[in-house]
């Protein structure tokens, strides 16, 4: 706890001699915001826990443009759909770098991810790893359906895995386990909640006590999982035994992709990210859908029926079902609304100083998309917190929520593609042979789930139960049939 006081006395110290010997003149307002303390700023005003709620509120107070600061750091929260837009696409050239995160720099989160291993071309080469998972995940909610959130985890860990290395899960896989504590490293390293970040004197501060057991511990489990398959990965090009994947690939380009002597540090740390962006959210998505079946039977009703009608009773769904199913990618649409597995993204930086409607965004600000609040736009979407994928059917219907979840501009996440792949796959694959259900206590009464929501980076319900049941005895069939010979 002292070593925390000193650090903070010392921001302050360097924070008051930093703000009065550099004062721009400025032609134009900042945005409004809440009030700030000398030299604070706005650090007391920010809540440990969810923080899109708090710039949800300031948003509906002072507008779509937010200005904050935390010890002299300017900070803009976008929390309007036109503003996002109006910023991070349409001026995408200068609001397109990101704010430097030393906690993530620390931990070795430095590198870009390419995106040519996820644009939308390629994302459908991933389609056969995407199915062989989703039914070996039915397979695993009929042998041990209370169990759901552990499957949920392994079949979006085990999509990526496969991806990004040619890995396939076995049975109480120490690398899943590595993997989800690396990812929630990371996830706590980009999220924005350390004020190191923002704190003069960086380096003193990563002494405090709490900040230093964070760093060593996710720098740990990082560094393991990332070798842990690099090398078995480099292990099965050496044998000629290699599964092509997004590291072989790279690997065999080796020497052509930047020229410069770390590329193997580059590809590394490439696959890692593949790894850390795109499990976590697309679990927590599947997770969100089946809370939001568990409350909502008649939308599961209508979906089953469309189910029966398109695909029928001797089959599971295929790709080639997705355009005959418009209410299933209505549900999918929703889920995305309902809950925004990324509710600020992950933050932009400005480079430059810039006018928008009459107020300053100056150079070197962190901007942050409050993507919860643009989701839950009553203006946009009526009544925002009920799940209605019907809103979606309209004649006019509201922005697709794809639109806005995966981030704006250049910058928007890569994956969104095969992200949105495997959810749609889950769902339809799920309703198609499952009835899912409200959990019951011993006397036979329904459980009520709670609604709450992890805060990070992704955010994931609560803990809650549910029951998934059979359809039929077809449905158990075919769910067995699909996993004779399946290795995911």
């Amino acid at each position: 706890m002292v070593g925390v006081v000193v650090v903070l006395g010392f921001a302050l110290l360097l924070s008051a001699m930093y703000l009065f010997t550099r004062r721009p003149k400025q032609s134009y307002p900042y945005p409004p915001g809440p009030p700030q303390i000398v030299f604070v700023g706005n650090a007391l005003d920010m809540p440990g826990a969810h923080k899109e709620l708090k710039f949800s509120e300031w948003g509906k107070k002072y507008g779509g443009v937010t200005y904050l600061s935390v010890f002299g750091h300017p900070i803009i929260v976008l929390n309007t759909a036109k503003a996002a837009i109006d910023l991070l696409d349409k001026r995408s050239a200068i609001y397109s770098s990101r704010p430097h995160s030393h906690m993530a720099d620390v931990m070795g989160y430095t590198r870009k991810l390419l995106n040519t291993a996820l644009n939308s071309r390629t994302a459908r080469t991933y389609w056969p790893i995407q199915e062989k998972a989703v039914h070996s995940y039915l397979q695993r909610l009929l042998e041990a359906p209370a169990d759901f959130r552990e499957h949920i985890k392994r079949t979006s860990g085990s999509i990526v895995l496969k991806i990004a290395y040619g890995y396939s899960l076995k049975e109480n896989d120490e690398v899943l386990v590595l993997a989800e504590k690396a990812t929630d490293s990371f996830g706590r390293a980009v999220a924005g909640g350390y004020y190191v970040d923002y704190l003069p004197f960086r380096e003193l501060s990563l002494w405090a006590a709490n900040t230093r057991k964070f760093v060593v511990e996710g720098r740990g489990f990082s560094v393991r999982i990332r070798e842990t398959l690099f090398q078995y990965v480099k292990e099965q090009m050496a044998a000629g035994t290699v599964i092509p994947s997004f590291t072989s690939t790279l690997l065999e380009a080796q020497g052509t992709i930047t020229g410069s002597d770390d590329e193997e540090a580059l590809i590394k740390s490439t696959a890692a990210i593949l790894y850390g962006a795109g499990s976590d959210t697309t679990a927590a998505t599947i997770a969100s859908f089946v809370l939001a079946m568990t409350l909502n039977p008649d939308v599961q009703k209508k979906a089953q029926a469309e189910l029966d009608s398109v695909v029928g009773p001797d089959r599971l769904p295929t790709w080639n079902d997705r355009g005959s199913l418009p209410y299933i990618d209505a549900i999918l649409q929703e889920t995305l609304r309902w809950n925004t597995a990324t509710p600020l993204g992950v933050p932009h930086a400005v480079i430059q100083d810039d006018i928008y409607e009459g107020n300053l965004i100056p150079s070197g600000a962190t901007v942050i998309s409050n993507i919860w609040a643009i989701m839950h736009d009553e203006t946009e979407y009526e009544n925002p917190f009920s799940f209605a994928p019907e809103r979606f059917l309209k004649v006019a219907p509201p922005t697709n929520p794809h639109d806005y979840a995966f981030g704006f501009g250049r910058r928007s996440c890569p994956g969104k593609d095969v992200a949105s792949a495997t959810v749609f796959m889950s769902i339809a694959s799920t309703l198609h042979t499952f009835n899912i259900a409200k959990a019951r206590d011993a006397s036979g009464r329904e459980i009520e789930p709670t609604i709450g929501w992890t805060t990070g980076l992704v955010m994931h319900p609560t803990d809650y139960s549910a029951t998934f049941t059979p359809r039929s005895d077809r449905a158990i069939e075919l769910i067995r049939l699909a996993n004779e010979e399946n290795d995911l």
